[in-house]
């Protein structure tokens, strides 16, 4: 919308247009509310003129999040629009910087990272809001009235923006003043509120000096407060350059690439390798979708790693608390990763659902640093240096997206729809797990029959998700025929988003050779012989995991032959088809419940009661 001109002096011509426009009805009275109090509030903040000559903003001052506290500051851009952005919270640092060229953050583990466009986006939109531009009229949002809501015993009046992804904001405005303390945000499906506690003027113009960020996690919230705010500074051409990547010895042997290794893929879905941690042998879990290294609780413990801080820690069932722990030497054959900053996460719930300790996640550090050369049909892996590599394999090359924190995508069409952006996880066990805002703008679910549920989970806990067949998923041209799929409906957790359609995961990926060049952003897919075969399906509906000495049924899917056949939550099982349950029980489970429907299975439980069960199709 185009506002009206920030004149207090109404002339006859004037006079005559809000006349007519009170007359228009509802709508052109809001124009009027919104144009009266988005003039209050510029008046409130110095004025339309004061704010029209701040060119470039400079804000130094504390930050205090995840339980630490340390030095922030801010170098901000009119036009051409730039942000310089650092923080040093000790244990954990931060840097972004945004150009009219690109935009680039640093990693924990100080690699620089493409920033994903909806980062991008919202940063932007920052800018615009620290320069007032949405209220000037000129860019940053689209303002319309929203009427009033009472907070803290006062009535405010809601100046409302709206962004073209579906998030919003409200600025809440003091009737008497025209002042704000209190902004409502949804970001990406998620609500918080910020307060302005303080606000102080600085040549004429006013900038909020003390902040409060909550959100309904406590262990999110963040507190900011400016210690020298600079209107008009300087700064140096050399500020804003693209960051370069710092040179590092990627093997320890001084060659280009580890070769072949073999890896271990367990239930035809992890991939578990051989390595050493602050050197220390161990199993690692490679696991492209970890936007951090992970370093189990017990076994930091074990190898004397000691953390620092409260970082919440999202995965696909919510979230958990983090420590941080910085310079850890990670090596994979010869292929090294220096001073890694991970994430210390108690994983034993991990350990439960997938019956095997996970003693650490080697994250997305690890696609930043070399080319990953992952050959799931012949089960070997390699890694190469991106500089000396080049590509002399079949397969078809794919733009890699970058996403947030780090993370890639790539577009894949569902039941033939339009291509939608998917991010990459290979540490995920399954297919395809669809977010529910894509499923419900795609109707997805309208007609499809059968569906059930299941369980599945990861760091942060459990969630039961919708369980279906697509008729069709097309990755690259390569077409793939009734693949079992998952739908997230649960309004917490990393899948809770409106910013990419689904993730994609070791069931699909597992059919190709997969070469992830993360410094060109492509990958190459490579298919298997039997790329295009039958997918294999759950046939019976009952997920177990360990509980303590013991293996029970912690979920029965709906409509499932389980559930026909009356297994139950809580059922202590200890062998299927007479065969008995190990430690590592899941591959096991996963081959038995995967034979062909008409099987006819038998379930022992610790009691001594046998169940059969036949096996057939139920989603």
């Amino acid at each position: 919308m185009k506002l009206m001109p920030h004149d207090r002096t109404f002339g006859p011509i004037t006079l005559a247009i809000l006349l007519i426009l009170a007359a228009a009805g509802p709508g052109a009275a809001n124009e009027q509310k919104l144009t009266s109090l988005v003039d209050r509030h510029l008046d409130w903040l110095g004025g339309e003129s004061a704010w029209r000559d701040v060119e470039t903003l400079e804000l130094r001052g504390v930050l205090r999040a995840v339980g630490l506290e340390g030095p922030m500051e801010f170098k901000l851009q009119r036009e051409p629009v730039a942000l310089h952005f650092e923080y040093d919270l000790g244990v954990v640092t931060g840097f972004e910087l945004i150009t009219s060229g690109g935009a680039w953050t640093r990693n924990q583990s100080g690699q620089i990272e493409a920033m994903g466009a909806a980062s991008e986006g919202r940063q932007r939109r920052q800018i615009a809001m620290a320069f007032q531009l949405p209220f000037l009229d000129e860019e940053g949002g689209s303002l319309s009235y929203g009427g009033s809501e009472e907070r803290d015993g006062v009535t405010y009046e809601i100046i409302r923006l709206s962004y073209p992804n579906g998030d919003v904001s409200d600025v809440l405005i003091h009737p008497s003043d025209g002042s704000n303390r209190w902004t409502r945000s949804t970001v990406d499906l998620k609500t918080h509120w910020v307060e302005a506690v303080e606000w102080k003027t600085y040549d004429g113009v006013r900038i909020p000096t003390e902040t409060r960020e909550i959100h309904e996690n406590s262990a999110e919230d963040v507190g900011i407060s400016w210690t020298a705010v600079l209107i008009n500074p300087h700064f140096p051409a050399t500020l804003f350059d693209p960051p370069a990547s710092q040179a590092k010895t990627l093997f320890a042997d001084g060659s280009n690439s580890t070769g072949w290794t073999e890896m271990e893929l367990m239930a035809g879905r992890w991939i578990f390798l051989r390595g050493t941690v602050a050197g220390y042998e161990t199993d690692i879990v490679l696991d492209s979708g970890a936007g951090i290294t992970v370093i189990d609780k017990s076994f930091a413990d074990r190898i004397g790693l000691v953390g620092a801080g409260a970082i919440p820690a999202r995965g696909v069932g919510g979230e958990r608390e983090a420590t941080i722990v910085q310079g850890v030497d990670l090596r994979i054959g010869s292929a090294q990763l220096p001073a890694v900053t991970a994430a210390i996460i108690d994983l034993e719930e991990v350990r439960q659902m997938l019956g095997r300790p996970m003693p650490v996640i080697l994250g997305k550090e690890m696609f930043h640093q070399f080319v990953v050369d992952i050959d799931y049909p012949k089960e070997r892996i390699a890694f190469h240096s991106p500089e000396k590599y080049t590509y002399d394999g079949g397969g078809a090359e794919i733009a890699l997206i970058p996403s947030d924190d780090g993370h890639k995508g790539l577009h894949v069409s569902v039941e033939d729809g339009p291509e939608v952006l998917v991010k990459l996880d290979t540490g995920s066990g399954g297919t395809l797990t669809l977010f529910e805002s894509y499923t419900n703008e795609a109707k997805l679910l309208e007609g499809r029959s059968p569906l059930s549920d299941q369980l599945t989970g990861g760091v942060g806990g459990q969630v039961v998700s919708g369980r279906g067949t697509l008729r069709r998923l097309s990755i690259a041209g390569f077409e793939l025929q009734s693949v079992p799929v998952g739908f997230h409906t649960e309004d917490r957790g990393s899948f809770h988003t409106a910013e990419a359609a689904g993730n994609l995961g070791s069931l699909v990926l597992g059919r190709f050779r997969n070469t992830y060049d993360y410094s060109r952003e492509r990958l190459f897919l490579e298919p298997g012989e039997d790329w295009d075969r039958a997918f294999e399906k759950d046939r019976l509906g009952a997920s177990l995991q360990r509980i303590g000495e013991v293996i029970e049924i912690v979920h029965v899917g709906r409509g499932s032959p389980a559930e026909e056949a009356g297994l139950k939550v809580g059922d202590q099982v200890v062998a299927a088809d007479g065969t008995p349950l190990a430690e590592e029980f899941r591959q096991a489970w996963s081959v038995a419940t995967r034979r062909p429907a008409g099987t006819v299975m038998t379930i022992h439980n610790a009691d001594g009661k046998q169940t059969k069960v036949v096996l057939r199709d139920f989603y």
